[in-house]
């Protein structure tokens, strides 16, 4: 069976090898090609499927083949909006798409409330390819005068955890901005819909295409087999700690030992400070991997 990769153009083929996309996984397999043949589509499938490339690698692909028809790269406003519920969420898929976009000439930008003046300005005067927002940025910015050449020119909408928004207030105003920029557009731009697992994909897919479209439902679903275990460990009565910090040491040692004995793992607790402590406790009886601790206080940076 020929990779599908092969549909893509030669240039971006070569830059996804290179940051290590070989064989597509089965979204990809499925959504590529309904999407470069221009379809409305609604993905349904588990988290860490490579929804996101599904989506972003035709993007991309048609975009340059674009430039390629017109024999032009200049600028010519905002081709696609990817829209997504959080901001938090726009900016890892920024961080995703930006470097693989720039490595083939393909402007990305992220704009909400917190994005600065200066790069507003940017937006505006050198407006990017690809714009990742939120449903309240592209309603604020559909109505401004100096953006609305820029968004006029958009041929593709993708949104992003629709599951999250479908049966919302949010959901309602999405679905009216959409039409505002259809009409902005004058013509029907491509509409593309990611979702995890969901219970009405029908009623997920009538809300992206709106009235009279129709939008190519691809549903997959993951069935996993998994061994659970619970360990309950109760010590002797001559053995039971005297104090917090020896209990903490005997917790430690039961832990490290659980996660020597597999590959990656997530011990959840119940506070930060739990946390912060198990983490530091951690150190003194491991050599063998590295141990962080997350949790809602770390900087943006750290996290």
């Amino acid at each position: 069976m020929e990779n599908i990769f092969n549909l893509l153009n030669p240039k971006l083929r070569e830059v996804i090898r290179k940051e290590g996309y070989v064989k597509p996984t089965p979204p990809q397999e499925k959504v590529i090609p309904l999407i470069l043949r221009g379809d409305n589509v609604l993905l349904i499938a588990p988290t860490g499927w490579g929804k996101t490339e599904a989506v972003f690698f035709p993007l991309l692909h048609l975009i340059l083949e674009e430039r390629k028809e017109t024999g032009s790269n200049s600028k010519k406003g905002i081709q696609a909006v990817y829209i997504t519920p959080l901001r938090a969420l726009n900016r890892d898929l920024f961080r995703r798409m930006q470097r693989l976009a720039r490595s083939i000439g393909i402007h990305v930008s992220i704009r909400h409330g917190d994005t600065s003046s200066y790069e507003r300005r940017k937006q505006l005067l050198s407006p990017p390819d690809i714009l990742i927002t939120t449903p309240e940025t592209l309603q604020a910015i559909l109505p401004a005068p100096k953006m609305r050449p820029n968004l006029a020119s958009v041929r593709f909408v993708v949104v992003d955890e629709i599951h999250e928004l479908a049966s919302s207030k949010r959901g309602a105003q999405l679905a009216l901005a959409l039409e505002r920029l259809a009409v902005l557009t004058g013509r029907e731009f491509q509409r593309i819909g990611l979702s995890a697992t969901i219970g009405s994909p029908e009623t997920i897919a009538s809300f992206l295409g709106g009235v009279g479209r129709q939008v190519t439902l691809v549903s997959l679903n993951a069935h996993k087999n998994m061994n659970v275990m619970v360990k309950l460990i109760i010590l002797p009565k001559d053995e039971v700690p005297e104090s917090k910090f020896e209990s903490l040491i005997n917790r430690v040692k039961q832990i490290t030992e659980l996660i020597g004995e597999h590959n990656a793992s997530i011990v959840f607790v119940n506070t930060r400070e739990t946390a912060e402590s198990l983490g530091l406790g951690m150190i003194p009886f491991n050599k063998d991997f590295e141990v962080r601790v997350h949790h809602g206080s770390l900087s943006k940076e750290v996290r």
